[in-house]
């Protein structure tokens, strides 16, 4: 199992407790770290091993190479190889096994034709021969996406130091490493593009990649002005989904399915429909398969609408466990509503949820650098929500004394990859919201 290390001490103890754990590795900066896990699992063994870079010094002279064995192969394809864990967004996270047969499964992604004069969105299945950096969590399924194609496509990864990314650190990584393509968070790109020269370096690269959660409209746009912009997806139980990348760089906010690769847009509503991934005839064809082999179809739970002019193009709403039922079964969709606030530059992060009586109370958490009153925060951001309330029905319209700015004791939970964990901010703030819940009464 694959602890990332700012994962919450309650959610490490469950996570040990629930996976068996009885050894754990570690490098010497987490010692600390490791004499907290030790005080809540007295039987747990650990070692002290090598910083990673150590590791690529070269092969340690007594080590002897196993020779491949097909029959092995085949023979260990459903014995587990690797443990990761769910995001947690909408509870605790839950242990997700990933067998031998997984990465067969990600090694046959190379083999994947490609539509004639189309480009792939991976990187390092277009153009194999450019280096790709990487700025996203080694700890998750997008760094065992990135182990896998090191070692079975022979792809250049460029990781960069543990700091925060500036514009001038990634110019000189851009310079030094001769990276092409970059794959970051959406908060990294929002950081970066907020200045001249962030926009600068990011247009050192000739495409950039983002996952993990929606960046912002206003941000991409401003991104796509000046590089190839293009949206990623995955789950750890799929690995990624080839995407092709759209023909129109407005259109970054959009995925395109790669038809050698199938997947089904399932009617949701009249509004929505769910990716479904069907049981291929190919054995591996898709990763989700070899995790689940019993199942005859994997529901991701992502919900996407289609473009209006182009019907091959989808674009990310948010989730089926997301969706809210208003008063005259009116849907609210908190997705596109919290993406748009994020966008604002008193916004760091935003919740759209209900009250106990089914309106509609939005959560912002402040950025970091904003010392105004809460009221202030509220005013600053009311025109937006102006703006997003005439795209919304009656029953989903946003008022004033509904919105709760978070104080800065009380940040949002997220995840190692920094997607807020929705449930766990609403219990946090679940006495603020029955107070504005009796408001909305009088």
């Amino acid at each position: 199992m694959l602890l990332a290390p700012t994962t919450p001490q309650s959610t490490t103890n469950t996570l040990l407790q629930s996976g068996g754990c009885s050894k754990l590795l570690f490098t010497s900066k987490f010692r600390g770290k490791v004499r907290q896990i030790q005080e809540c699992h007295e039987n747990l063994q650990s070692w002290e091993v090598q910083e990673l870079w150590k590791w690529f010094d070269g092969p340690n002279p007594s080590s002897t190479p196993s020779s491949y064995c097909r029959e092995l192969v085949f023979a260990r394809e459903k014995d587990p190889a690797v443990v990761l864990y769910s995001s947690g967004t909408t509870g605790l996270p839950k242990e997700i096994p990933l067998p031998h047969g997984y990465f067969s499964a990600l090694d046959y992604f190379q083999h994947l034709p490609v539509p004639p004069g189309r480009v792939s969105t991976a990187p390092w299945l277009s153009k194999p021969e450019h280096p790709h950096f990487l700025k996203t969590s080694l700890f998750h399924a997008s760094g065992i996406i990135t182990w896998a194609a090191a070692l079975l496509h022979g792809t250049h990864f460029v990781i960069g130091p543990d700091v925060p990314l500036t514009a001038s650190l990634l110019k000189q990584i851009v310079a030094e490493t001769k990276a092409r393509s970059g794959l970051f968070l959406p908060d990294t790109l929002s950081s970066l593009s907020s200045s001249v020269k962030g926009l600068e370096a990011i247009s050192s690269l000739d495409c950039v990649s983002f996952v993990g959660m929606p960046l912002p409209t206003d941000v991409g746009d401003r991104i796509s002005q000046v590089v190839r912009l293009q949206s990623s997806i995955g789950l750890t139980e799929t690995g990624y989904f080839s995407t092709l990348q759209p023909l129109k760089r407005e259109d970054w906010e959009y995925f395109e399915w790669n038809p050698n690769h199938p997947v089904e847009m399932r009617f949701y509503d009249d509004k929505c429909s769910q990716l479904v991934v069907p049981r291929p005839a190919g054995r591996f064809t898709h990763c989700a398969f070899l995790v689940l082999p019993n199942h005859r179809e994997f529901c991701t739970g992502d919900l996407f609408t289609q473009h209006t002019e182009n019907p091959a193009l989808w674009k990310h709403v948010g989730r089926c466990d997301d969706i809210s039922k208003l008063q005259n079964r009116v849907l609210l969709y908190p997705h596109p509503i919290e993406t748009t606030l994020t966008g604002h530059n008193s916004v760091s992060k935003a919740i759209v949820t209900t009250d106990h009586a089914l309106r509609v109370l939005v959560i912002i958490e402040p950025t970091r650098d904003n010392q105004h009153m809460p009221r202030d925060v509220a005013n600053a951001i009311w025109p937006l929500i102006q703006k997003i309330n005439k795209d919304l029905p009656r029953e989903a319209q946003i008022t004033k004394d509904h919105i709760l700015i978070a104080p800065s004791s009380k940040p949002f939970q997220t995840t190692a990859k920094g997607t807020v964990q929705r449930r766990l901010v609403v219990q946090s703030h679940s006495k603020d919201i029955e107070a504005i819940s009796a408001l909305g009464d009088v």
